[in-house]
């Protein structure tokens, strides 16, 4: 029952037409939480087990992750599975820059304090 309770938080900033944001219901439906304008895609399951909010705001490309477990480490790989970036976070929630990766596919992994790895993937 409490997974059913969890919905995701609309956040706005400035403009809502700027601003790509998540559904404002359980990931039920539907397999992969996405944002369409950068294909990013994401387990469902990880967005509802640790209560995720992302945004990804065109305005200045950034992408915006929050969650209810610390993030230990982020690793972005491109494509070729090549490492662009592996930076400590110690933090619940993290900023992407999307300006600065270069055009193309990649992989993010956030890794959290008990080892779990969560996978996502975008294209720039």
């Amino acid at each position: 029952m409490k997974n059913l309770l969890l919905s995701f938080v609309l956040i706005t900033l400035l403009s809502p037409l700027n601003v790509s944001y998540a559904h404002t219901e359980p990931v039920l439906e539907t397999e992969f939480f996405s944002i369409e304008s950068i294909n990013f895609e994401l387990a469902g399951n990880y967005v509802a087990d640790y209560s995720m909010e992302i945004v990804f705001n065109e305005e200045n490309g950034n992408l915006g992750i929050t969650l209810n477990k610390e993030v230990s480490f982020l690793k972005v790989m491109n494509a070729d599975n090549t490492l662009e970036f592996q930076l400590p976070v110690y933090s619940k929630s993290l900023i992407l820059d999307l300006d600065d990766f270069i055009q193309g596919d990649y992989k993010l992994n956030l890794k959290l304090d008990n080892d779990t790895v969560i996978p996502a993937s975008f294209t720039k």
